[in-house]
């Protein structure tokens, strides 16, 4: 009797690992590699952050400790400064200042867009006040004493000057008024808004910004009707010549007859 064969298997069963080895072990390795090269940049970046966190720290402790020596230098600069001494300089560059926002050339345009008709400046002086800043002094005559108020009230209306002063006023002999006025100017004088060619001087000063501002509106339309007849106008034809009595006509010689003044009627066409 024949002994059976017995099928024995000792080798394992094949898996992932014995299969693919090669290539899991490559891939964990670049997998590895990755991770490390990812953690090494990170921990060089942290460290540059914090490197220059340091620097700006100690940039700013420096910066500190500067500014506070410069402020007690400052200070005791402020400490050895004598305010009697300096106070002339002080003044000096306020009134330079002052002088800058308020030349002469604004103040006179000012003053001429302020005159009336009948007036007019003889001098003008500029000061300064301890109290009222940069004065001008203004010495002015008129015809009439209403040329008079009209200035002064134009002068009041005028936004470079806070006030108007008369200090003096007295009538001139041959007629005529003569006064002194003192005008304060602003601190900060507005901007200078010319007069219109078309007015000139007399546009008021209060009307400037009322004129700019306002709108033109449209001409209501002229009513259609027919136009007029003029009525005839009598013109009397005067000889031009010299020698004219006290009335404009020529004195007629002696034992003449003075000839009548020539009517003439103009005609409906229009011409005369």
């Amino acid at each position: 009797m024949a002994v059976p064969a017995i099928k024995l298997n000792l080798v394992p069963e094949p898996s992932l690992w014995r299969e693919r080895h090669q290539v899991l072990g490559w891939a964990a390795l670049a997998l590895g590699a990755l991770v490390f090269l990812g953690v090494a940049g990170y921990t060089a970046w942290s460290y540059h952050r914090a490197s220059q966190a340091g620097r700006a720290a100690v940039y700013a402790d420096t910066q500190t400790r500067l500014a506070a020596d410069q402020e007690r230098r400052l200070l005791g600069r402020l400490q050895q400064i004598d305010v009697d001494q300096e106070l002339p300089r002080w003044r000096l560059a306020e009134r330079v200042l002052s002088e800058r926002a308020a030349p002469w050339s604004r103040l006179t345009a000012e003053l001429e867009q302020c005159l009336v008709d009948g007036s007019r400046l003889k001098d003008i002086e500029r000061t300064r006040s301890a109290d009222q800043g940069l004065l001008l002094k203004v010495r002015a005559e008129a015809r009439t004493h209403e040329a008079e108020a009209g200035l002064v009230d134009r002068l009041r209306q005028d936004p470079v000057f806070s006030q108007v002063i008369l200090e003096r006023e007295s009538q001139q002999p041959g007629g005529g008024w003569e006064f002194d006025l003192s005008l304060p100017v602003v601190p900060l004088p507005p901007p200078f808004v010319a007069a219109g060619p078309d007015k000139g001087a007399s546009v008021p000063p209060s009307a400037r910004a009322a004129k700019a501002k306002k709108v033109a509106q449209p001409a209501p339309p002229a009513a259609q009707a027919a136009p007029a007849r003029p009525e005839p106008v009598l013109k009397p034809t005067i000889p031009s010549a010299a020698g004219r009595g006290p009335l404009g006509l020529r004195p007629a010689p002696e034992g003449a007859r003075a000839p009548r003044p020539v009517l003439r009627r103009p005609q409906p066409g229009g011409a005369r």
